[in-house]
């Protein structure tokens, strides 16, 4: 869809997240996105989502991407864009003066058409020393302007060669911060060198290099599946792996597909060696951890045994723990008034039982007793929403929550949309 940019609603200046308003004449855009204001006035106008979208009425853009529900109504959700600058002398100013080009302002964009007319952009990609020739622009300025001229081509590209793979402009944006002047080199040639980027999975990787018909033994393939294989372990719960096991789960994602084997055992085990040396992974006795994972189970059996050797409440609850049955009108067998009474004896207590043990009764009189005598805050929480929200009715303390929420643990990005949102005329 060809379209121009209308005004900025919102922009990241860290991560380019841009929201703006784009006016189109393309017809095809839905009657809910179009702007009712612009569209008193004849105009298709629509709100537009996505990363380093240009913000300037200067250019064309043709944009790819989808129509998006949001809590402020359609927005086109944009996948990719490709800038189209006139090839007159209106459309070549205006594009050298947006800012898009570090050091070019209107004046030094003048010099630079009056010197080159309509061959300008040619010179720029093709031979920018030419540049030097123009009076204001040294060495360093030159430096300059290649770097974010050439930078615009390098991003264009690297959408059009992942576009296949479903990458989002973020993502482009983020190969270009980690790899910069070799990003192209690195995408075509070496993509498993993606692996170290945030937010690229290895199986998104892995298929960008079969495509492209990578070594399929490169030890970053081998490395990037290594870690993919520890993180889905850790979705499930576990917090290390045999190495036997991930082994055997390692060599199977690596030669799927295959009419014969692309990977060994003894390839598996060399990456492994140099993953140990180099602490990205642990060792120890058989049993693989991610380091960081590694250093807080660690961390947390230090916690733990530092608690147990504090002193033991001398509290007395049996009075309490009557009451509590009486005024909860609820009978506890032996087992479970031993649950209450570790409690309050220990400083750290674990209860466990499948379900219908009567883990929430046990919880229910424990929260009874602790009101009535320790009276200090007590945080209740649960591995998921719907968990603290069960615990919530069933204990009737309504402030239970997940845990990721009680300790402060959130997603790294906001969604810049709760944050700003201003009318664009």
């Amino acid at each position: 869809m060809k379209c121009r940019y209308k005004g900025k609603i919102f922009l990241n200046e860290e991560n380019g997240y841009t929201i703006a308003v784009y006016v189109t004449e393309d017809p095809s855009v839905p009657l809910a996105a179009r702007d009712k204001y612009l569209a008193a006035k004849k105009t298709i106008a629509f709100t537009a989502i996505g990363y380093g979208l240009p913000l300037t009425d200067q250019i064309e853009l043709e944009m790819e991407g989808n129509w998006e529900n949001s809590d402020h109504g359609l927005q086109f959700k944009v996948e990719n864009f490709m800038e189209i600058v006139p090839r007159t002398k209106e459309g070549i100013l205006g594009y050298l003066s947006c800012g898009a080009i570090k050091g070019v302002g209107p004046k030094m964009a003048d010099a630079i058409y009056m010197k080159f007319g309509l061959n300008t952009l040619e010179v720029m990609e093709n031979t920018p020393e030419e540049l030097l020739k123009i009076r204001g622009i040294s060495e360093k300025k030159l430096a300059g302007i290649k770097e974010s001229f050439g930078k615009n081509k390098v991003f264009r590209e690297l959408m059009t060669f992942l576009a296949p793979y479903h990458v989002t402009p973020k993502k482009v944006t983020m190969i270009l911060q980690q790899f910069r002047d070799e990003s192209i080199h690195i995408v075509r040639n070496r993509p498993y060198m993606l692996c170290a980027v945030k937010g690229f999975g290895f199986l998104t990787v892995d298929a960008i290099g079969r495509q492209n018909f990578n070594a399929l033994n490169d030890p970053m393939r081998i490395s990037g599946c290594v870690g993919y294989v520890l993180q889905e372990a850790g979705k499930e719960g576990h917090l290390f792996l045999e190495q036997r096991e991930l082994l055997k789960k390692a060599l199977g994602i690596l030669n799927r597909d295959m009419p014969q084997q692309a990977v060994t055992e003894q390839e598996i085990n060399q990456v492994l060696y140099r993953l140990v040396m180099q602490g990205s992974i642990v060792l120890d006795e058989g049993r693989i951890y991610t380091a960081k994972q590694y250093e807080e189970e660690n961390q947390t059996a230090s916690i733990i045994a530092r608690k147990l050797l504090e002193r033991r409440s001398d509290l007395d609850i049996e009075t309490d723990l009557a009451l509590a049955e009486k005024d909860l009108a609820i009978t506890l067998s032996e087992r479970q008034r031993e649950a209450v009474r570790m409690v309050f004896h220990s400083p750290v207590s674990i209860i466990t039982g499948g379900p219908g043990t009567g883990k929430t009764t046990v919880l229910k009189v424990i929260l009874y007793i602790h009101k009535r005598l320790v009276r200090t805050q007590v945080q209740l929480m649960a591995p998921t929403g719907r968990a603290a929200r069960r615990m919530a009715e069933s204990t009737g303390y309504q402030d239970a929550s997940t845990m990721h929420m009680a300790l402060g643990i959130i997603g790294e990005e906001a969604d810049p949309e709760l944050e700003v949102r201003r009318e664009v005329a």
